[in-house]
């Protein structure tokens, strides 16, 4: 397999939503596509993750499940079709993102090389059939240092372990001036704190709200910009309540076009805990646009 030619890549990726993995791959597959590679992308489909593949013009391969839970038949038929394209598309590299995907690309890929990247350090695991599989992939991605680390212990070759950091699309972030975020929630020329993260247990939020509680004895006309959408969102709001700051935290839901307006408003970024992708997107993009 030469280095010098172009190369088909088959991604697979058992995630539905535009969370975690979903967002990184586009821009590896829009990355791979610009450089004159071919890319086959295969998800779950049916929500976000497929929606915003077919706007960057990525047709998700058809006859794919990758449910992780579910009906065993799917999974055999799963395995048949990635056999199938790999041999029908001239596949050069399987490209793996989730622990469902690593087993069957391993189990499809025939002549192929298998690559997997991990978004998360949970996801690497140090016990049972998995280090024996990491071993036998021919390269190894880990998106921060802590996943690195965690992927040596695991007894990843050093050879085959590589570590690439989080980017993001500079372009995007970098203009405007977030004028009519402000008027959206009458900010005027209030200093604004924002944290853009699913509303979910264990990113932070509660700490997050009582700490800029204690900012409001010194900047009485501060706001906290809470963005994003998740199963917490009722009990923050109770929360907040209770605390008496209905007028201070601002539940802005979850934004995706105006994400740059929305950064652009704040005066200041706070991120308690990384998400599903710890390569921390949600910092990156502040650092470029506040």
């Amino acid at each position: 397999m030469s280095a010098k030619r172009p190369l088909t890549v088959l991604h697979l990726v058992a995630n539905r939503w535009w969370t975690g993995s979903a967002e990184p791959v586009i821009r590896l597959l829009t990355g791979l596509r610009a450089r004159g590679h071919r890319v086959l992308l295969g998800l779950i489909a049916g929500d976000r993750f497929e929606q915003k593949a077919r706007e960057a013009g990525l047709e998700p391969l058809p006859g794919l499940s990758l449910e992780v839970r579910g009906n065993p038949v799917h999974a055999v038929g799963d395995l048949r079709r990635v056999r199938q394209a790999v041999r029908a598309e001239g596949v050069d590299v399987v490209h793996v993102h989730h622990s469902h995907d690593h087993w069957l690309g391993w189990l499809a890929r025939g002549p192929a090389g298998l690559v997997r990247t991990f978004h998360n350090a949970r996801a690497v695991r140090l016990t049972g059939l998995s280090p024996w599989l990491y071993r036998r992939t021919d390269a190894v991605i880990a998106v921060s240092r802590e996943i690195e680390e965690r992927g040596r212990r695991a007894g990843i070759p050093p050879e085959h372990l590589v570590r690439v950091d989080g980017v993001v699309d500079l372009g995007r972030f970098e203009d405007g001036d977030g004028a009519a975020i402000r008027k959206e929630f009458d900010l005027g020329s209030a200093p604004v704190v924002g944290c853009v993260a699913r509303l979910a247990p264990r990113r932070g939020h509660e700490l997050l709200i009582r700490g800029f509680q204690q900012l409001l004895p010194e900047y009485p006309h501060a706001r906290l910009l809470l963005v994003g959408k998740g199963e917490a969102r009722a009990r923050l709001e109770t929360l907040v309540s209770d605390l008496g700051l209905a007028r201070e935290v601002l539940f802005a839901g979850y934004r995706d076009a105006d994400l740059p307006a929305v950064l652009q408003a704040l005066d200041a970024f706070a991120l308690m805990g990384a998400g599903s992708d710890e390569s921390c997107r949600a910092a990156l993009e502040a650092m470029v646009a506040v």
